[in-house]
């Protein structure tokens, strides 16, 4: 075929449709010619996330002035509480304190792990409107065991910082300190994850309202769905069950 009176050469017909691509990409808000991003436009939209989600870290440090503000008080009013074996003893608490981090760091992570995942698992059904998975998922929680065997744990290493023998009391405000907020940050990431239906993020607005009438039986909602607390009833369970069961044995019409 000729191409001067046919189709013109394919490289051609690439070359003039492309130009259109690369000044529109050009003019994207924050990219440069090169198409790279400036680094101030990638930090002020991470700054942007971290002050939307600013009580994550906010409640923890209250809690943690609050607590460390009692600890020091029980140090001075009850010292039998905290036994100080002397400053040559302190490679024995720190030995303790090393072998419950270890412990506690495995099992929370697998923890968080498992809630990260239930919780992107409930994203994905929203966005491809699955109910059944959206009801697989929306009751579990943290099991019970699991939740004592980390508050255990954390109780047992705040009292191992605390023991520590501190020449000034700032040297013992700042090691407590640091452990409680490090600890209330990661029981308020958890339980943000734990329950998607409170805290900084949830998904309650996205859910149809078809879908908690479907569940309606296994929740207790005090207030409203937009505005009020949902509550995941033991029976929870079984309208997953009931779904998978309709799904593999669907009614016939007319029986």
């Amino acid at each position: 075929m000729n191409t001067e009176q046919g189709t013109r050469p394919i490289s051609s017909s690439l070359n003039e449709s492309s130009e259109p691509c690369v000044d529109t990409l050009n003019t994207t808000e924050g990219v440069l010619p090169d198409g790279k991003r400036p680094f101030f436009y990638d930090l002020r939209k991470d700054l942007r996330i971290v002050w939307h989600y600013k009580m994550i870290a906010i409640k923890p440090l209250i809690y943690t002035i609050i607590s460390v503000i009692i600890l020091e008080w029980l140090k001075h009013n009850l010292p039998v509480l905290f036994i100080d074996f002397g400053k040559e003893y302190d490679k024995f608490s720190m030995t303790v304190f090393v072998a419950l981090l270890v412990i506690y760091g495995f099992l929370g992570n697998s923890t968080l792990e498992k809630v990260q995942a239930e919780d992107e698992a409930l994203e994905d059904a929203l966005s491809t409107e699955d109910l059944l998975m959206f009801c697989k998922y929306f009751y579990r929680r943290i099991a019970p065991p699991i939740k004592v065997m980390l508050f255990s744990l954390s109780v047992c290493m705040v009292y191992c910082v605390t023991i520590f023998h501190y020449e000034r009391i700032e040297q013992s405000c700042l090691a407590d300190g640091i452990i409680l907020f490090l600890l209330y940050l990661g029981w308020m990431i958890a339980s943000e994850f734990d329950d998607p239906f409170s805290g900084s993020w949830n998904i309650k607005p996205r859910v149809p309202v078809e879908w908690w009438m479907k569940v309606r039986h296994s929740i207790v909602v005090h207030g409203s769905i937009e505005k009020g607390r949902i509550y995941i009833k033991d029976n929870a369970v079984l309208v997953h069950r009931e779904l998978l069961a309709e799904k593999e044995h669907p009614t016939t019409v007319g029986s």
